[in-house]
């Protein structure tokens, strides 16, 4: 076999797992992620290796810029209501309650938080999974007596497309009664998905938080994005605070 033949099929097979590992990437990171893996490798190659891929129809171009396996696009979506996303979604509540304490004890968001989710306030878009608020402590010599932040955050433990679509309307709903909103979600290699989420939670002021969700126990929760502060829509709040097995346990 010819040698630049044999380094092109190399170079193919290795773009191919690495898509596979990894998920859709920006061209310039195929060919970084290949320089690395493969150091004699020349760039000029490697760019023959994509372009023979595109071609035999192997991977595509999803955006500008960015590709992906053909066989993969649309997968996530057509796999979302099968056992695995199911059983995914009855584990999530376990990371309602270590969120809640990280919020007050790493972040010093809140000084009180409880984990809802489920149908407590009977609105499927307007049911936070973590709520919590902001006080001044009663101890200190100028106390306030109001609520200074109302805190709700999302939180969603499946890192299929669909479900994260899906909570991130459902963290903009809570912007109606939330002086802040956290988005919390698994982390992913999918280098577009990332940048894009983040560039929509800057864009509307989401508060975009990553974890482990694989590990309840240590979920490592880390803040890639801080919430804007905002006046909620008074009416909407206050109904949710006349709930007394709410507002009881806030305080």
């Amino acid at each position: 076999m010819d040698k630049k033949v044999g380094k092109v099929e190399e170079i193919r097979k290795f773009i191919l797992e690495n898509l596979k590992d990894n998920g859709p990437q920006r061209r310039s990171s195929i060919i970084k992620n290949a320089l690395q893996a493969l150091p004699t490798a020349k760039p000029n190659t490697i760019e023959t290796a994509i372009n023979s891929l595109n071609k035999d129809q192997e991977i595509s171009r999803i955006e500008k810029g960015v590709w992906g396996l053909c066989e993969e696009i649309g997968i996530e979506e057509k796999s979302f209501a099968s056992a695995t996303k199911k059983a995914i979604k009855r584990d999530e509540p376990d990371f309602y309650s270590p969120f809640a304490d990280w919020l007050v004890r790493e972040v010093g968001e809140c000084s009180c938080a409880i984990p809802l989710g489920g149908s407590s306030l009977k609105d499927y878009w307007g049911t936070p999974d973590v709520i919590g608020i902001y006080r001044v402590s009663d101890r200190g010599r100028y106390r306030r007596d109001q609520i200074v932040s109302f805190v709700s955050a999302e939180v969603k433990r499946d890192k299929s497309k669909h479900a994260r679509i899906e909570a991130f309307g459902q963290a903009c709903a809570y912007l109606l009664f939330s002086h802040k909103v956290y988005l919390v979600l698994p982390r992913i290699k999918d280098e577009l998905e990332s940048e894009r989420l983040e560039s929509l939670c800057e864009i509307v002021g989401l508060g975009l938080v990553l974890f482990n969700p694989d590990d309840k126990d240590n979920p490592e929760f880390e803040i890639r994005i801080r919430p804007l502060a905002r006046e909620p829509d008074a009416e909407a709040l206050n109904k949710i605070l006349e709930r007394d097995d709410i507002y009881k346990k806030l305080r």
